[in-house]
């Protein structure tokens, strides 16, 4: 069992301690033919935000706690992590370890980036996209796992962002490809945020469906109203890190526009796979301002104790 998933278990733990008569339940993801299968349920209704005398809430309440208080009234998606490792979003048991310590050392010049404790200040560090040259490189396997790892650290959380909208693996994985997300925010200005985030059961963990798909969704993410989301998602949660899995550079347009808006950028190769003149092609199509790493996939890199499959990850200059 990973680290995460010993977190989540904790966590899932933790929460039944506390549950009385009406108390909530987790939403599963059971096989049904082979495909994981969603089955909700409603955690309890909020309780009022007054206090004792029946005036108003007498404390000040961050935006993380006002969308949290926001969650609670709606669904919460339970992670299967058997489902996942089906699905190719998490890895093997017996790799979990290894892999989860190679995210330990990939995340930690991003965290640095997104707070401010880099070599040099990072505009809109907390924003970070990952991408690749093509498909089937890792790229989405990487988001996700980048996200359950940041998501462990203290006082941080992570929205992750399905913002390959063609292609919306991890919404299909998670079985929330049906549910508004990321292209509604974007065509209706009724909505909120908080109204389309939601909130899985790992602590510090939500995501944000790609939603309903559009013939024009480049010029939807070239908008003034995703410039103006994405600056709130960057000001509205200083201790939150936005990870957009975005799609491909060399096989979209969208993914470029993306990386304009955010602060770093994660490129994702295929060891022994991706040609060289590829890289350099994704990489000219990055703003070469945006603090931008690689991570190598696939590779076998000599290590102390053992050789095992991994990822490298370097800042690129």
């Amino acid at each position: 069992m990973s680290i995460v998933e010993k977190a989540v278990k904790k966590h899932r733990k933790d929460g039944k301690k506390s549950t009385g008569p009406g108390g909530s339940e987790s939403v599963e993801l059971q096989k049904n033919n082979g495909e994981a299968k969603q089955v909700p349920t409603l955690l309890p209704a909020e309780e009022s935000l007054e206090t004792g005398d029946g005036g108003a809430l007498g404390m000040l309440v961050s935006d993380d706690e006002m969308d949290a208080i926001h969650l609670r009234k709606r669904k919460v998606l339970h992670l299967d992590f058997e489902a996942l490792r089906d699905a190719s979003i998490v890895p093997a048991a017996d790799l979990a370890p290894n892999l989860a310590d190679e995210f330990r050392r990939i995340k930690r010049p991003l965290i640095a980036n997104a707070f401010g404790k880099g070599v040099v200040p990072v505009e809109n560090g907390n924003l970070l996209m990952l991408s690749s040259a093509f498909s089937g490189e890792g790229k989405t396997f990487t988001a996700v796992n980048l996200a359950m790892s940041l998501a462990l650290e203290r006082e941080r959380t992570v929205l992750l962002v399905d913002a390959d909208v063609a292609k919306p693996h991890i919404s299909r994985a998670l079985g929330i490809d049906q549910q508004p997300g990321l292209m509604d925010l974007l065509m209706d200005s009724t909505l909120d945020i908080a109204d389309v985030m939601v909130q899985t059961d790992m602590p510090g963990l939500r995501i944000l469906p790609a939603g309903s798909r559009h013939q024009y969704s480049t010029e939807y993410l070239a908008s003034d109203k995703m410039q103006a989301l994405v600056d709130e998602l960057s000001g509205r949660y200083p201790n939150r890190i936005i990870i957009f899995d975005s799609p491909p550079l060399l096989q979209t347009s969208e993914a470029q526009v993306l990386g304009g808006l955010v602060g770093q950028v994660v490129l994702v190769i295929h060891a022994g796979s991706t040609p060289q003149a590829a890289v350099d092609c994704a990489l000219e199509l990055i703003d070469s301002t945006k603090a931008i790493n690689l991570i190598l996939n696939k590779c076998r890199v000599k290590s102390v104790n053992d050789y095992y499959g991994g990822y490298y990850a370097k800042e690129y200059k």
